[in-house]
């Protein structure tokens, strides 16, 4: 028992490496290489300086015909921004070959997140956000460019520490709030104040409906600041 075990281990053995050392198969682990160059080079053309390109595998069981060829490396679409990219593989010679490899990246840039726990209602104060190095490809939506931006307006949703504060989660005034409409001239000599009810979301520089609360007619103005809007007349 103890030969016939031995043997079929000496079989295996040779029969792995046998596979390993095939000259008619190409090494696997150097597609896998030319796979990560050609990620890390496309990036770096796009503008990329920070990321990092993990998990490229392919089945070491996969039998290709050696590419004497160069081999080609290809995308179907753009990859900065993706944390999923599929990678085509190509030898061109007569018995040549494709196939397509997948690989994850991160991608990672300094963005503004919560620097604590913020719960719906809360408002966003300057303790509130700090400027944080985390991988860009998870976070879904415009961020913030600016924190002055967003000082003062308050969350919609709960916002867990170290995530990343979107505008979409924000509002400077919240539909249902009151407010103060200011009309005013385009040479600002004439202002105007009123009360009004929001219609709508929205963050300094957008374009909201309002109610006006005296004559009831539904406006569109200009968020100026927190609990303010502003009308050209």
């Amino acid at each position: 028992m103890k030969i016939i075990i031995t043997m079929l281990i000496i079989i295996g053995s040779s029969m792995a490496s046998t596979q390993a050392n095939d000259p008619t198969k190409h090494p696997i682990d150097l597609i896998e290489s030319g796979v990560r160059d050609y990620v890390e080079s496309a990036l770096y053309q796009a503008g990329s300086d920070d990321f990092a390109v993990d998990n490229v595998r392919i089945d070491p069981r996969l039998h290709l015909n050696y590419c004497y060829q160069p081999i080609e490396y290809f995308t179907k679409s753009p990859i900065e921004g993706r944390s999923y990219i599929t990678v085509g593989v190509r030898c061109p010679q007569q018995d040549g070959w494709t196939i397509y490899v997948s690989t994850s990246v991160s991608q990672y840039a300094e963005i503004y997140v919560a620097a604590h726990d913020i719960r719906r209602g809360d408002t966003i104060t300057a303790d509130a956000i700090e400027l944080k190095r985390v991988d860009a490809t998870s976070v879904r939506g415009q961020t913030i460019d600016d924190p002055r931006s967003v000082i003062g307006s308050r969350a919609k949703r709960r916002i867990s520490a170290g995530k990343a504060l979107l505008p979409r989660n924000l509002c400077v005034i919240c539909k249902g709030e009151l407010v103060n409409i200011v009309a005013e001239n385009a040479s600002g000599s004439l202002k105007l104040s009123m009360n009004g009810k929001a219609m709508t979301d929205g963050a300094v520089g957008e374009v909201i409906r309002v109610r006006n609360a005296k004559t009831n007619r539904v406006i569109e103005a200009t968020i100026s600041a927190p609990g303010e809007v502003t009308i050209v007349i």
